[in-house]
């Protein structure tokens, strides 16, 4: 058999297409999946490239590779992974590597590493983001772990990593210790819930309150995608928009069931800040948007028992569309501020050391947040690792200060009409809460001190104090 330098387990697209894109960056490839079929598609693929090999057996696919092995497992997260390194465990040595590039959550993902620590066999934690056409033409891809064992496998990740257009550098670093790799890749996706939340929020006001055809709102996203302000999912909102049903001849988005679906990676966030004790209400009102989308027979009922009168489209013009799109800008630097905030807090809670510039930089290409915001965001707090905040840095104070009064005007204009916009509303929230100087806490600690006694502190005097209520 044939030898390799690398393997992927799991050949589902994104194994798959991964596979194809370490050997057409010269990487020599083994793959295996449980999957009779799914093993003769690379196999099929392995006839027209070089540098591919399918393996029939796992024992077959740790024999083909150099040591030391670096395995990749593309599986679901959850027994499925430990399922494949149970598997492996006694075909390995001590130096090889298992990489679990999946959505797994971070703490799994430690638990796993120290399972493998007395067999000196290294485990990695790798998101991956790009979906099917990033793993076959470069992903951003976010490595945790060992750092020694990262050193060994750097330089082929860096092969077959996306490269950013402004400098050519590959979307991979370094992420941190333990699980940083898959905490970063949480946190990513649960920015990537609010943005898309956004995203349908302002094609929601456009097509509810201003009559816009879905065709048109594509094509006005798509005009906003060629400036500084585009981003993949911009992008991707605009081919949905404009995409035709071919059964019907409608537009496709007013065909699909508005009943949003999730895989848990946005639940693990919010779930994750509050243990960490961060705020982060625009990603978890994106979350609870989903969740409310899937609630049809309430809804049902409700909208039947609460019928609200029909809306006549109001005119759009140029003022109004420059107003939507600053509350898009606005609301996803928001976004990425939560995010931020949230990983500075688990760097220190749970020692991942994670560097925040590169992970920002990592993130322009290949992946599914990327945009030139995040060159913004990389340059912004490189060097200042001590930032109090992102919104508090020059260049996004500034976008706040002229920007924040379009995502007040769209929100109003969603309450005229009685229509949700959770995310926007809930990142003005955000922003109105941290630029006060005092808040409405003081009245809650009162109500918990007189039923409870837990007492508070006092604006005047040091210490816990208590009052006879």
């Amino acid at each position: 058999m044939k030898h390799a330098d690398f393997a992927v387990i799991g050949l589902g697209v994104m194994g798959l297409g991964l596979a194809e894109n370490l050997a057409r960056n010269g990487v020599r490839v083994a793959g295996f999946d449980l999957d009779a079929d799914r093993r003769a598609t690379l196999a099929r693929l392995g006839e027209r490239t070089d540098g591919i090999t399918t393996a029939a057996t796992l024992s077959d696919l740790v024999a083909t590779l150099s040591v030391p092995r670096q395995i990749l497992l593309m599986v679901p997260a959850g027994t499925p992974v430990d399922r494949a390194i149970a598997d492996l465990r006694p075909l390995l040595s001590a130096g090889d590597c298992i990489i679990d590039g999946g959505n797994s959550h971070f703490l799994e993902t430690e638990r796993r590493h120290q399972g493998l620590v007395a067999d000196k066999i290294h485990f990695f934690g790798m998101g991956v983001s790009g979906g099917e056409a990033g793993a076959r033409n470069g992903p951003a891809l976010m490595p945790g772990g060992d750092r020694a064992a990262f050193d060994k496998m750097e330089p082929i990740l860096k092969k077959v990593a996306a490269k950013a257009a402004e400098d050519g550098e590959p979307c991979v670093s370094y992420i941190g210790a333990k699980g940083a790799g898959h905490f970063v890749k949480m946190v990513h996706n649960g920015i990537e819930y609010a943005e898309m939340q956004l995203l349908a929020e302002i094609y929601y006001l456009l097509t509810r309150v201003y009559g816009q055809p879905a065709r048109t709102i594509g094509e006005i996203f798509e005009g906003w995608n060629q400036g500084e302000d585009r981003s993949y999912l911009l992008g991707v909102s605009a081919a949905v928009l404009q995409k035709d049903d071919p059964e019907t001849g409608l537009a496709a988005v007013d065909i699909i069931l508005d009943r949003a679906g999730q895989k848990g990676t946005g639940k693990w966030t919010t779930q994750t800040a509050l243990d960490l004790g961060a705020g982060v209400p625009s990603i978890t009102a994106a979350l609870d948007a989903r969740i409310l989308s899937s609630m049809t027979t309430a809804r049902s009922a409700l909208s039947a028992s609460f019928e609200s009168p029909p809306l006549d489209p109001l005119p759009l013009d140029a003022e109004i569309l420059t107003r939507m799109r600053d509350s898009l800008l606005v609301g996803r630097i928001i976004g990425f501020a939560q995010g931020l905030e949230m990983m500075k807090t688990a760097s220190e809670d749970h020692q991942f050391g994670l560097d925040l510039p590169a992970i920002a930089r990592g993130w322009r290409a290949g992946c599914i947040l990327a945009s030139p915001l995040l060159d913004h965001i990389a340059g912004a707090i490189e060097g200042t690792d001590d930032f109090v905040h992102l919104l508090a840095l020059p260049w996004f104070k500034a976008q706040l200060e002229d920007k924040l009064p379009s995502l007040k005007q769209m929100i109003l204009a969603g309450l005229a009409a009685d229509l949700p916009l959770p995310v926007m509303t809930a990142s003005k929230g955000y922003v109105d809460s941290l630029r006060q100087t005092r808040l409405s806490a003081n009245l809650i600690q009162g109500q918990r001190d007189y039923f409870g006694a837990h007492g508070f502190e006092r604006t005047d005097q040091a210490g816990s104090h208590h009052l006879a209520w």
